[in-house]
């Protein structure tokens, strides 16, 4: 699996009673998962996860503990008040819980990744963000994260989905346009990640399995996937250094928009290949030329003279080819 992972979940001080249809027609009633369900399983309570052949203590990487955390959930909750402007009742939503994850095959990249991911979420929710802890006892390399909104903040204030469909109904917009506008957020989130973090380690969007393709096809894509992110690392390491050095001083204000406007329309489309490579046409390609002082910057990695000249993921010869 070479592709990210990233869920999140909302829950409450008490879990709520739903029901659910089975497969032979009978109504089941299940409760979810109260906060304090969520911190004994966090904190490999016994019996709190079963599926966990050898618990082991969660490793803290950003904030406080999950109890600290389950703390301001509860002071949050006390205070808050429904869209009725009651009290927020046991089962009203306090607690925004999140995973992140990679396939064991994939180990060797856990830690930058794992890196990246923390800072994405730290600059996304701010102070919000109360708590980041990682499992050591499962075989995919994952972390859990915890965000509560802050005093006086509805709970949409941490929630893309809930915000955008309350955004919905204020409009005056019917149930199913709000659901609309709730999943257009949540696919947005998973954009937005898929960017500014799974991008740069080499992560596709989506995995093979949602869009039926081959075995082989989902190896080029994730070889032309890896490619990229090399590439757009080195691309962003050049131009900054070149900039730090100085090397754009004698250049006019417009030859310098230009080029900026250039690398602007290259980091899109850098961005569009890692998302879905299958979208990058053989013209885009074309459309990354840089001018040739940057094209000498980039004659030290052949990665990245392989994608200014248009060559790259082309059969070759080239260790850098698909």
């Amino acid at each position: 699996m070479s592709y990210q992972f990233i869920h999140v979940e909302s829950y409450a001080r008490a879990g709520s009673k739903q029901r659910q249809k089975q497969k032979s027609g009978h109504i089941k009633e299940i409760r979810k998962w109260s906060i304090h369900d969520i911190a004994d399983e966090a904190e490999r309570v016994p019996g709190s996860c079963e599926h966990v052949i050898n618990p082991q203590p969660p490793v803290i990487l950003f904030g406080t503990g999950v109890r600290e955390t389950m703390l301001w959930a509860e002071k949050w909750a006390n205070q808050a008040k429904d869209a009725q402007g009651r009290k927020l009742r046991k089962d009203g939503l306090c607690l925004l819980a999140g995973v992140i994850s990679m396939s064991a095959e994939e180990i060797h990249r856990w830690d930058g990744f794992k890196k990246s991911a923390i800072e994405y979420l730290k600059n996304r929710y701010g102070g919000r963000l109360k708590c980041v802890l990682e499992h050591i006892d499962e075989e995919n390399p994952h972390m859990h994260f915890y965000v509560v909104p802050e005093l006086g903040e509805g709970f949409d204030a941490v929630h893309d989905g809930r915000k955008a469909a309350l955004t919905a109904a204020s409009k005056g917009e019917l149930k199913g346009a709000q659901n609309k506008r709730y999943k257009e957020a949540m696919r947005a989130f998973q954009d937005d990640f898929s960017e500014q973090v799974a991008s740069g380690h080499g992560l596709t969007r989506i995995g093979p399995a949602r869009r039926r393709l081959t075995r082989s096809e989902w190896k080029s894509e994730k070889d032309q996937a890896q490619i990229y992110a090399r590439a757009k690392k080195h691309w962003q390491k050049e131009t900054e250094a070149a900039s730090d050095a100085g090397l754009l001083a004698y250049l006019t204000p417009e030859e310098l928009q230009q080029i900026k406007q250039r690398r602007a329309k290259q980091k899109a489309i850098i961005d569009l290949s890692l998302r879905d490579p299958v979208q990058l046409s053989s013209s885009q390609r074309t459309q990354t030329k840089m001018p040739t002082e940057e094209e000498k910057w980039a004659q030290s990695d052949p990665i990245l003279k392989a994608f200014l000249d248009g060559t790259l993921g082309k059969k070759s010869g080239s260790d850098f080819s698909l």
